[in-house]
């Protein structure tokens, strides 16, 4: 009988779960419009203290306020304080913060004080701001560095030391060569003389004075200074109270809000180089403005944090991490269990229903001309630099340095060559260099100071020559390049032409029937259709075709470039640019005075939008500088008159917080390029909901632009049947087909 005990199917289960006992704050991520603001000033009206609370244990060497700070972006300052003098009482004190000056005009009583101190977001990222931080822990703002005379001597015999012995190798091998006869070509003398040996007395020890480095050392330094130094105060029991332009980070706060928390998110995760790659997202250190930013927000200290934001990044457990931090908490980034977890703790998100405000959508097709054609259709060779070849979409001259299509045709042709001869000449010198190299192999590296360094130059000549090949591949491609861009200009310009015969049935073919294939060769519609359907390749070059989207109506171009030819002055302003000017006198037909929204991303299409807008007499305001500036703008938009009837506004810059119901037309004039689509459809949704929200009493039209037969033709589609199909689907009273809409 066996001793063993019996077994039994009993099985323990351990399950380990967050608590947060002391969780104060949350994440705020109603829906655009809902009112965030006006819950935030309720839950201020609501819970003011008497009296400013002491400050927690670890908290101790900081003074103790009642008030709630209210970090703002620049161009919603003025619209917070509106909001305040809307919904709170008039015995509500406020504190307004928005530049370095009114910093010095507040004292540390009145910041104690205070129900709210609102502050800019621009301030904490000043140069003054950081000056005056510095002055008052002690910092000096420059650092005077001593270079020995000896130390610099000792550096410039080393460099001496090494270009003579390259002189002397290159001329010894060079006498070889004329000695043994060598073929024409052979490497001449390429190292300069380096003159004389340099002499010590020559050198004498460097003084310079810099201007210190912003460093994360540093920046913790300053605020451990400026803690202790405000203990030291409060220890020997003096009155701060009158003591004008405090830190920000010195105080204890009963409240900390943080207005569209994801742009200063999205600034620090972009400088901080989070790319996303599985689960995983690297991380890489802060600079600039970014490290200053992120310093300053880590030592603001509060009761309670609150973050304010329709899009939050919510679409990973890394990301979840990162937006974690705000509140102290440490979230696991490849956990989606406590990142859930997290998320149900202190994320809270309303929806609003606005079926009572219409919202019509208006897919507004592009045609290029033959010029803008191709010159996409060049920058197509080199589809990595995704950004620029969206605003080639946009704009003929992306760096802004063409004035006119002729000026860019050029000096992309000139681009194209130059491109060219200097990866030839590169192919050159590395051919010299391995000739170089292979004779100093056979003559065992006489020049070489000693092992090491003939490793070192036999992998360099190993490297060398694995890239040959590449090299070689890579002068293929420009060479076609060149090629292809002349024979795409050449065949662009037949279109104007009143005679024209098909490369596969020689018959002449009418402008009607002529169609285009995406690597710009003609023929006539039935030969090219049948002749891809069987092939998959155009007739002329091989290029792989697919139907419909490789050939088209080359009848869209040839009228392109007749109305180009009409309309001289926006014409050369492009062709994405006249669309929406065209769109603009559609709109004002129809309503006389209507306000407009032109939202664009790139900084070069948002001049020449300025410029051609000027060219029509239409003046228009812009959404940059300094905070007063911003405000101004907004205001003026928001007063009558024909000077005040449109606004441009950065998509990446200004899509969020604003609040404009004043107007209900909205101008895309591109899609978002963003990381992911999902934060570009983000910034759209926070655009368009800066004239859809609360308040709005006219029926929402959003005009979409997209040039045709282009990667922007996809992207706009695919963003509008997101848009359309999602939340906002159930509000869309309309959806105008593309082909109806007139460009």
């Amino acid at each position: 009988m066996s001793n063993k005990p019996a077994s039994e199917d009993v099985r323990l289960q351990l399950k380990f779960e967050r608590l947060f006992s002391h969780a104060r704050g949350g994440l705020l991520a109603d829906a655009v419009g809902y009112g965030k603001t006006a819950s935030v000033l309720a839950l201020v009206a609501l819970s003011r203290p008497a009296s400013p609370a002491a400050p927690p244990t670890g908290q101790a060497n900081r003074i103790g306020s009642r008030a709630t700070l209210v970090l703002v972006p620049a161009n919603l300052f003025e619209q917070w304080q509106k909001e305040i003098n809307k919904f709170l009482s008039e015995d509500t004190k406020t504190v307004s913060i928005a530049t370095i000056a009114d910093l010095r005009k507040a004292t540390i009583g009145q910041l104690q004080s205070a129900d709210i101190v609102l502050v800019s977001c621009r301030l904490l990222v000043s140069k003054k701001y950081q000056e005056h931080l510095d002055a008052l822990a002690g910092l000096p703002p420059t650092v005077q560095t001593v270079t020995s005379g000896q130390k610099l001597y000792e550096s410039a015999f080393r460099k001496w030391q090494t270009q003579k012995s390259r002189y002397d190798y290159d001329r010894h091998i060079h006498q070889m060569g004329i000695q043994m006869n060598m073929p024409v070509g052979f490497p001449q003398v390429r190292t300069a003389d380096p003159g004389p040996k340099p002499q010590q007395s020559a050198f004498k020890d460097k003084i310079e004075s810099k201007r210190c480095e912003i460093t994360s050392g540093r920046l913790s330094r300053r605020r451990f200074t400026l803690l202790e130094r405000t203990k030291t105060l409060l220890e020997q029991g003096q009155d701060l109270g009158n003591l004008s332009a405090p830190p920000l980070d010195i105080f204890y706060w009963h409240r900390l809000v943080v207005d569209e928390l994801h742009e200063p998110l999205r600034m620090l995760r972009d400088a901080a180089g989070l790319r996303q790659s599985g689960q995983v997202m690297s991380f890489k250190a802060l600079c600039g403005d970014s490290r200053v930013l992120f310093h300053n927000l880590e030592g603001l200290e509060a009761r309670s944090r609150w973050g304010l934001t329709a899009t939050p990044p919510t679409g990973t457990a890394a990301e979840i991490s990162f937006l974690a931090r705000f509140h102290r908490v440490f979230v696991p980034r490849d956990s989606d269990l406590e990142a859930q977890h997290y998320l149900d703790e202190y994320l809270r998100s309303n929806g609003l229903d606005l079926s009572g405000i219409p919202l019509t959508y208006h897919l507004i097709p592009v045609r290029a001309t033959g010029g803008e054609r191709a010159l996409y259709l060049n920058a197509c060779f080199d589809k990595s630099n995704f950004q620029a070849l969206l605003q080639l979409c946009n704009y003929f001259s992306p760096d802004g340095t063409d004035a006119d299509m002729a000026s860019a045709i050029n000096s992309t042709r000139e681009d194209n060559r130059r491109a060219l001869d200097n990866h030839r000449s590169d192919m050159q010198k590395s051919e010299d260099e391995i000739h170089r190299l292979q004779t100093e192999e056979c003559a065992g590296f006489p020049s070489a100071r000693d092992d090491e360094d003939i490793k070192k130059r036999k992998a360099k000549l190993s490297r060398l020559l694995a890239a040959q090949p590449s090299q070689r591949e890579r002068e293929r491609r420009l060479e076609s390049r060149v090629k292809y861009f002349e024979e795409v200009l050449q065949h662009l310009e037949k279109l104007e032409q009143d005679e024209l015969d098909c490369p596969i049935c020689m018959c002449t073919i009418e402008t009607t029937d002529c169609h285009v294939t995406s690597c710009g060769h003609l023929f006539c519609k039935e030969c090219i259709t049948s002749w891809v359907k069987q092939r998959g390749k155009c007739a002329m070059c091989n290029a792989a075709l697919q139907l419909p989207g490789g050939v088209t109506s080359a009848e869209d171009v040839i009228s392109r470039q007749k109305e180009a030819t009409t309309k001289g002055r926006i014409a050369r302003f492009g062709s994405k640019i006249e669309a929406v000017c065209t769109q603009l006198n559609s709109i004002w037909s129809g309503e006389p005075g209507a306000k407009v929204i032109i939202f664009v991303q790139f900084e070069v299409l948002l001049k020449k939008m300025e410029h051609a807008l000027a060219e029509l007499d239409l003046p228009c305001l812009t959404l940059r500088g300094t905070v007063f500036e911003r405000r101004r703008v907004i205001r003026r938009f928001h007063a009558e008159g024909q000077e005040n009837q449109i606004l441009l506004l950065s998509l990446e810059r200004s899509p969020s917080g604003m609040n404009l119901v004043c107007c209900h037309h909205l101008l895309l004039v591109h899609p978002m390029a963003a990381e992911t689509r999902d934060a570009a459809l983000s910034f759209e949704r926070q655009a368009i909901g800066r004239v859809r929200r609360q308040g709005q009493k006219n029926n929402v039209h959003v005009y979409r632009f997209f040039v045709r037969e282009t990667m922007e033709e996809e992207m706009v589609r695919k963003h509008h049947e997101e848009l359309l199909h999602g939340k906002e689907a159930a509000a869309s009273s309309e959806m105008p087909r593309a082909d109806t809409q007139a460009s």
